[in-house]
């Protein structure tokens, strides 16, 4: 380092100096005519405030301390050329190290005139933007242990903090070591290049939500969106975002602070086999997933203690509900010896996506108890069903007294409809039919209804009832409809029976049951009976998201081989698109990474592979998985755009390395429907599956022998 050259002082603009408090880690101005730069104040090099260097011997000892990714760049700014092309301000990032560790700066060049008029004055000034270190060590100084006691809580949650500085340009995305955790981020990128990261691994039909978010942000309101992330190395998580503007922000641009939280654990916790939101979860009495091949038991939810007494401190118990037989009433205990066996099970869940039925208890009242297959194996057999208990007890109450009261007005000689009508409360609908002269009296009717019926009063009660049913179902469902309000069928249908249903969508898409009720005495000819409707929206929405979740995989986040099914029946039913693209995946040398790593290295390996071909296909199609270390893909598209999803592919597994395992191998085999046109998807299926077991030779061969023993 030069000495001091107290007789070689530049001059410069001490007003513009003073005017600068904004910045102030560091000042140099610039004499580009003669290449030497005067230290006005350098906070992190203290020695050198008040010494002059020549502009060669500045880049110089700036290259040692300059980040390597930025040294090119540092170079062409001090570049005479540039440094004479200066018109007005110029600010520019860069990254030096000070202290172990590089900081990132804000640099600022302003032109200005010299003694002599001449515009061959530059100052520099520098800032270090590391705001959420900088208050953290503010913290830590001042409030030590409470920091420290926050700081444990925050890592505990797994919440970081992070800031957002939106101006001209990328958006930059300042985090610390948590946050970076949670998203994957190498902790040296560049705060845009953690902004680019972090918004490319967002599910991309979350991704309007999460500019809603930050909107609203903008806008000054707190806001906090959850939201699926493709975590680069542990695949599909869970974050909870949330931020608000940050007012007292004076530099430029617009800052916004907030947390990130990684949620997956918790959401496991509540509800490991399929993904449910809180606010359906909630509403569970208890949840269950049972194990038919190991015959257990493993709670998941359970915040009244049901199991307490017969859980091991993993929360696993035996499979065996008859312990619980004691406490269903005798009404109930048919339905409830369904679910006692893994046969009976089996058996009940054979071909349906979610069975539901409704129980009561000694102890609890009603229940509803739901059960949805969550895994089932390659060769078809159901491995683990999901058991979700919702306590129902004073909606069924209510439900069963107003049918009693209802059944015992229809039993009476003379309908009284003031009763009728204190019952019909609860409905949507009600009208009586009278069969004997051919009217329909409203008890209880929505206001397009009673006009319909006005305006159409001279109809038949056969033509107002399917009049009323084609102006308030839904297209979907009318023919049904119609068919249940048949009342030539009625008399038949309704033989032995005190009521007959039928569930519907309305014009309004909302479910609505509707139903016939007659008096018990009556078993041959139908004289009077009542029809209802009545909305159910929020039990048929439920059991819908309960379907939707059961397509769903556990560990990848995927859609799983129930799924799968799906769109092969679909196939068979349609056909395959003459752009159809399918690949047969396998994960090399997962056998070998369970026994020698744990099986914890193994799910890391699936997710892995998951990742890699959910984030490589983007929206040219879907990825299934099918077995415990077996996927199919669907693709559809021309030859070039299915080439560029392979160098995706490819790409992301040369970048991919897990904490187990420094990376990871999968098998594939890619057919096209071209190839193939005579054939359905069973053949292409085949046909992929084939080439997969090719490359699957061809990997182990070249690694020394198959190390994962023989396959069935």
């Amino acid at each position: 380092m030069e000495q001091k050259d107290d007789n070689n002082v530049m001059p410069y603009n001490r007003e513009l100096f003073e005017n600068m408090s904004y910045f102030t880690d560091a000042v140099w101005v610039i004499d580009v005519d003669s290449r030497k730069v005067h230290v006005l104040f350098d906070k992190f090099y203290p020695d050198t405030t008040g010494r002059s260097f020549s502009l060669e011997t500045t880049q110089e000892q700036l290259s040692l301390s300059c980040h390597p990714d930025y040294i090119d760049l540092m170079h062409s700014y001090y570049e005479p050329e540039f440094l004479q092309s200066l018109k007005k301000s110029f600010s520019y990032e860069n990254k030096y190290f000070i202290d172990s560790s590089y900081h990132t700066m804000q640099c600022v060049m302003t032109p200005a005139q010299n003694e002599n008029g001449s515009n061959n004055i530059v100052y520099v000034t520098t800032r270090d933007i590391q705001s959420i270190i900088d208050e953290r060590n503010r913290i830590e100084k001042n409030y030590q242990d409470e920091y420290q006691n926050i700081s444990n809580c925050l890592n505990a949650a797994n919440l970081g903090l992070w800031y957002f500085i939106l101006k001209d340009g990328t958006p930059k995305f300042h985090i610390d070591s948590t946050t970076a955790k949670i998203v994957g981020v190498k902790e040296d990128l560049h705060p845009e290049d953690n902004y680019i990261f972090w918004y490319d691994r967002i599910e991309s039909e979350y991704v309007p939500k999460v500019l809603e978010c930050i909107n609203k942000m903008l806008s000054g309101k707190p806001a906090e969106v959850i939201y699926p992330y493709n975590h680069p190395v542990r695949g599909k998580i869970t974050v909870r975002c949330g931020g608000i503007l940050d007012k007292n922000h004076k530099g430029r641009g617009v800052k916004l602070r907030g947390y990130h939280q990684d949620i997956s654990e918790y959401n496991d916790k509540l509800l490991r086999e399929i993904e449910l939101s809180n606010a359906l979860l909630c509403n569970f009495y208890t949840v269950v997933s049972i194990n038919l091949v190991e015959n257990t038991v493993k709670v998941l939810w359970d915040p009244n203690d049901i199991y307490r007494n017969y859980i091991d401190e993993n929360g696993v118990m035996p499979f065996d509900f008859n312990s619980f037989v004691y406490d269903i009433s005798p009404e109930s205990l048919g339905n409830f010896k369904n679910f006692t066996s893994t046969s009976k099970l089996r058996t009940i869940l054979n071909g349906k996506r979610l069975y539901s039925a409704e129980i009561e208890t000694i102890s609890s009242g009603w229940l509803r108890v739901t059960m949805i297959p969550s895994f089932i194996n390659k060769e078809g057999i159901l491995d683990r069903v999901v058991f979700l208990t919702e306590h129902i007890d004073n909606e069924k109450k209510e439900e069963l007294k107003m049918a009693n009261l209802l059944k015992k007005t229809m039993e009476k000689k003379d309908y009284e409809f003031y009763s009728l009508k204190s019952i019909a409360s609860v409905y949507l609908s009600m009208h009586l039919l009278d069969f004997k002269t051919n009217e329909l009296y409203e008890i209880k009717a929505t206001e397009s209804i009673r006009d319909y019926m006005q305006h159409y009063r001279d109809s038949s009660v056969q033509e107002l009832l399917w009049g009323i049913l084609r102006h308030r179902v839904c297209a979907a469902h009318r023919e049904e409809a119609l068919k249940f309000t048949d009342l030539s069928t009625l008399s038949e249908r309704m033989k032995g029976k005190s009521d007959i249903s039928l569930e519907v969508i309305n014009t309004d898409d909302l479910w609505v049951r509707f139903s016939f009720v007659r008096d018990q005495a009556e078993t041959n000819e139908l004289s009077k009976i009542v029809f209802i409707s009545r909305i159910i929206d929020e039990i048929k929405r439920k059991e819908e998201h309960l379907v939707l979740m059961s397509n769903t995989d556990e560990l990848t986040g995927l859609y799983n081989r129930h799924a799968y099914e799906d769109f092969v029946q679909k196939s068979e039913d349609e056909g395959v698109a003459e752009n159809l693209w399918l690949m047969g995946v396998d994960v090399n040398g997962l056998k070998v990474t369970n026994d020698t790593k744990g099986h914890k290295a193994g799910d890391e390996l699936i997710v892995g592979v998951a990742g890699i071909l959910n984030s490589a296909i983007s929206s040219f199609g879907t990825v299934y998985r099918v077995g415990g270390d077996e996927f199919v893909v669907i693709l559809y598209g021309t030859e070039k755009e299915i080439s560029a999803c392979l160098e995706r592919m490819q790409d992301n597994k040369n970048k991919w390395h897990g904490v187990f395992s420094e990376n990871l191998s999968f098998s594939k085999g890619l057919v096209s429907a071209k190839e193939f046109p005579d054939a359905g998807l069973a053949e292409l299926e085949k046909e992929a599956d084939r080439r997969m077991y090719e490359d699957k030779r061809s990997y182990y061969s070249s690694s020394a022998g198959d190390r994962r023993g023989s396959r069935k």
